[in-house]
């Protein structure tokens, strides 16, 4: 079997599996539509969220009717867009069953970030699904970077990180197992050699500090890293040549390089800021064409082959840059296929979700708040404000935020949760916040 007909079977499987997600999800709705439509009245950022999704169809119908682009590609091009309908879907899940599911989420990160870390220690592909590419920008031909780290990653750092800040149990083990947790899921982003992750994650863990630490320990925790950055910086030339290219490309970004064509040389940033200058200057040439963009193109597309733009990664099978569906950043897929009243809808949903998740004091709403911060960092260096596997897990605590402002209802639920203590528990400690956010409903999570 050749590598096309691996891919484009590949692809026919994928196909088929987002098309039976998306009829078994319209069949939950339409058998639970009173309590959507009660979700969609007491939740602000649920109007939005439903608000979004109504301009994904009417993008989707005026794909079909007004461009004439092919009813199955335009469905294949618009199914990713759908993804503010799981935030309606877990904010009508029983809240200890989401809870329930954070804690099951829990173990298969920790399996999978084990499993992750191993394959630079043995040199063979365990979890990644593509197998792994030599980093030219590692200085070192034999130096293998694997991708893929686990998803749903980010968000239980930052729980683990949470509860190091405000943990009052005394137990050796619970404290020791949070920090071994802590220091795995870190060590998975800084092995994966991918900048962005690596600066948003920092960012992140800056966010929360600030807000759960004194200012006195936030100071030192940037002192040491920071020195910590410098010695590594100095004796190892791994180290140096990332962080000697990381300057190279932000200078070049400063100084407008990305304006010009040669913007792909000069950098990863400068590229992405290129790329995005290219559409949006494409889009915004065109009155028509600021509502909705293009609409709902797909890449192999009679359509898509006729833009001739120049900034993109190659595609091995035609020799042109990728025209729309690109790996690179995400705010040039949205602007082309959704337009400028697709990129406010966006914005206003992650604007108005920060804000949505109640006090600091909520332990899921400043979770929710650093991963929304790293997922807004890293778009800028990949397709993830697009990608279900990455907005599925942002909707899901952002559920679990908005869900924990709710005031205690079945004490039976409570006591039947309370009843299921595992080992888990023991080490890790309960991911309750005992620091001034509302009673929850159900029993405190295990973790």
């Amino acid at each position: 079997m050749t590598l096309l007909s691996k891919l484009k079977s590949k692809s026919v499987k994928c196909r088929f599996i987002s098309m039976s997600l998306l009829l078994k999800k319209f069949m939950i709705f339409l058998l639970n539509a009173s309590d959507v439509g009660r979700a969609i009245a007491s939740e602000r950022v649920a109007k939005v969220a439903a608000a979004y999704v109504v301009f994904v169809l009417l993008v989707l119908v005026a794909s079909v009717t007004v461009f004439s682009y092919p009813p199955v590609q335009t469905f294949q091009a618009a199914r990713v867009f759908v993804w503010p309908l799981f935030l309606l879907l877990f904010l009508i899940t029983e809240r200890v069953a989401l809870e329930s599911f954070v804690t099951t989420l829990l173990r298969i990160v920790i399996v999978t970030s084990i499993l992750y870390l191993l394959q630079p220690l043995t040199g063979k592909n365990i979890i990644n699904p593509d197998s792994y590419y030599f980093n030219p920008y590692l200085g070192a031909t034999d130096m293998k970077r694997f991708l893929s780290t686990p998803d749903f990653l980010i968000f239980f750092l930052l729980l683990f990180f949470h509860k190091l800040c405000t943990g009052t149990e005394k137990t050796l083990g619970m404290i020791l197992g949070r920090w071994i947790g802590f220091a795995l899921l870190v060590s998975v982003q800084f092995v994966s050699f991918t900048r962005s992750a690596i600066f948003g994650t920092g960012l992140t863990l800056v966010y929360l500090s600030k807000r759960l630490l004194n200012s006195v320990f936030v100071v030192l925790f940037l002192l040491s890293v920071t020195g910590a950055v410098a010695v590594a910086y100095s004796t190892s030339s791994l180290v140096q040549n990332r962080v000697d290219e990381s300057l190279k490309d932000v200078a070049s970004s400063v100084e407008g390089n990305y304006l010009t064509w040669r913007a792909s040389t000069d950098g990863n940033l400068s590229f992405r800021l290129a790329h995005l200058n290219e559409r949006l200057t494409y889009v915004f040439s065109d009155i028509k064409r600021w509502p909705m963009g293009m609409g709902f193109v797909h890449e192999e597309s009679a359509t898509a082959q006729n833009l001739g733009f120049k900034i993109g990664l190659v595609n091995p099978l035609t020799g042109r840059a990728v025209q729309v569906d690109t790996g690179d950043i995400a705010w040039s897929v949205v602007v082309i296929k959704t337009g400028f009243f697709g990129l406010g809808l966006l914005l206003w949903f992650l604007l108005s979700s920060y804000f949505a998740v109640g006090p600091a004091a909520n332990k899921y709403a400043i979770v929710y708040r650093g991963g929304l911060l790293y997922i807004l960092v890293t778009s800028f260096f990949s397709i993830n404000v697009v990608m279900p596997n990455s907005m599925i897990q942002l909707t899901l605590f952002l559920a679990l935020a908005l869900r924990s402002k709710e005031m205690p209802t079945q004490s039976v639920a409570k006591s039947s949760v309370k009843s299921k203590a595992t080992r888990s528990e023991r080490v890790y400690g309960k991911w309750s916040d005992n620091h001034g956010s509302p009673p929850k409903a159900g029993a405190d999570m295990q973790g």
